[in-house]
């Protein structure tokens, strides 16, 4: 009886519990614990190694059975006959029915390959939940799907997608300026930059980053007002008088603190003033002068020690003082930041910094303010060091080249691209790398086993061993025909403590 129970425990060995084999330092004897579901709430449950914690249960380990989801929220599978789909942010899965037709898992979603032929693949982001969509008529836009119609037009605008004939991004991400073309609108960004939105000149103002209807709606410092209940009075919203005439009124404060409201459409104030405007423009009180500019145009004061300049927001920016060109500002200087940013005071092509050096981090990479080539597939860091994971692999902080693999033609190889360290973690001059594809990493020691029979392989000490044809018992290696004999008992293969007789 204790053979068999050593057995059951044996042959689940090629998974793990809680990061621990079944086989091993792992005996019957030890435990651990599982935070079991009961009608009063939870408890603590002790189990060894013949059970699975899952899904808030303890369930007996058989071969081929295995947890979908966690130990707290999930349900045992057969890994032979089923598909375990999950993920790992939200803990949602999903179990299906194996139909042998190269499906996978998309997000909790089985994945049918034949369903490529009619456009259908898989959304995937860095913590959304992939998602199935049409890639005929749907954008996947950083993990987020959004209807487009026909993506022939299509294009992304930050994590939503648009029809670039009917639509557009004017701020370079969302949110879409839905109905205007590029020509049509301009980006409105408020004054610490944080909030961006589309807006259309002709018929919109743009007020801290919130577009407004010139007809009905103003800005009064920094917040939009209702033109029919409210007029701004020195930065401050306050009530209407309902005797004044216009859609809009304004508030002019007066040298000796009173305040006049007047009628935005045609008259401005500036400096205590009320002046009237020629028709189809807008007054902007700039220093300690008023500016006539167009109406359909979206400008602003640029105020110095020295002077104050109007600009013209669309394509300009306020920088310290200074008017230049761009939608963004690094300390005085203007520059776009579609392709640009800024870098402790210096402006150049990048989307990130390393010390004061710009790059693209698609492209290169910066390891402890030291940059990278632009060379590499794969760059990556090892320490302060920057190397290309895609022939080389960082182990116990030197970066060594990855193993050669056989190609199945004879004295052929190629350098292996998918790599992990095997050795004594303790000790890092150990570790060097080997390919998890043909070969698995056992007590340190690495055993190359091949790719088309690498599942069929466990560890066993520092061996590996075909577990079809072997069991390991404490560390040595079994063959398995020996328990078909029907004296079992008498071979006395292992007893109940894992250990050879």
């Amino acid at each position: 009886m204790l053979v068999h129970l050593f057995l059951l425990c044996c042959f689940g060995s090629s998974h793990f519990v809680n990061g621990i084999s079944c086989f091993g330092d792992w005996s019957l004897h030890e435990t651990d614990l599982c935070n079991v579901t009961t009608t009063d709430g939870f408890e603590m449950a002790e189990y060894n190694c013949s059970q699975v914690c899952c899904g808030g249960r303890l369930h007996p380990r058989t071969v081929g059975n295995e947890c979908c989801g966690s130990e707290e929220r999930g349900q045992m599978y057969n890994y032979e006959t089923k598909i375990c789909c999950s993920w790992w942010f939200t803990g949602q899965y999903a179990v299906y029915e194996k139909q042998n037709k190269g499906e996978h898992c998309c997000g909790v979603t089985l994945f049918d390959p034949e369903t490529y032929s009619n456009g259908t693949n898989c959304c995937r982001g860095w913590k959304t939940l992939p998602t199935p969509f049409n890639s005929r008529t749907e954008m996947c836009c950083q993990g987020y799907v959004t209807f487009v119609g026909d993506t022939s037009y299509g294009h992304c605008c930050g994590i939503e997608g648009y029809d670039r004939r009917t639509s557009s991004c004017p701020c370079y991400r969302h949110p879409v300026a839905k109905g205007y073309t590029r020509d049509e609108v301009s980006c409105c960004r408020s004054r610490d930059y944080r909030v961006i939105n589309p807006y259309a000149p002709a018929s919109q103002g743009c007020c801290n980053g919130v577009a407004y209807n010139h007809e009905n709606e103003f800005c009064c410092n920094g917040v939009v007002g209702d033109g029919s209940t409210h007029v701004c009075c020195d930065g401050e919203l306050f009530s209407r008088n309902p005797e004044k005439d216009g859609s809009v009124l304004g508030c002019c404060i007066g040298p000796d603190g009173s305040s006049v409201q007047y009628n935005v459409e045609n008259e401005a104030c500036c400096n205590g003033e009320i002046n009237q405007l020629p028709f189809g423009t807008r007054g902007l009180c700039c220093g300690n002068s008023l500016s006539i500019v167009s109406s359909r145009g979206n400008f602003g004061c640029c105020l110095s020690h020295e002077n104050a300049v109007v600009f013209d927001q669309s394509d300009s920016v306020c920088c310290e003082g200074t008017v230049g060109v761009g939608d963004s500002c690094c300390a005085n200087i203007s520059y776009f930041d579609e392709e640009n940013i800024c870098c402790e005071g210096i402006v150049g092509p990048g989307d990130s910094c390393c010390g004061q050096q710009h790059y693209f981090s698609g492209k290169r990479v910066c390891c402890d303010y030291h940059l990278g080539h632009d060379t590499y597939t794969q760059p990556a860091c090892c320490g302060n060091r920057s190397f290309d994971s895609f022939t080389h692999t960082c182990c116990g902080s030197r970066v060594i080249d990855n193993p050669l693999v056989p190609t199945g033609y004879e004295d052929i190889f190629y350098v292996s691209h998918a790599t992990r360290c095997c050795g004594d973690h303790s000790e890092p001059s150990s570790l060097f790398p080997y390919d998890y594809n043909t070969s698995i990493c056992c007590d340190g020691a690495i055993n190359d086993v091949g790719f088309l029979t690498i599942d069929d392989f466990q560890c066993c000490g520092e061996e590996a061993m075909d577990k079809k044809t072997h069991i390991c018992c404490n560390g040595s290696i079994v063959p398995r025909n020996l328990l078909a004999e029907d004296n079992a008992d008498e071979l006395s293969l292992c007893d109940g403590d894992g250990e050879i007789l």
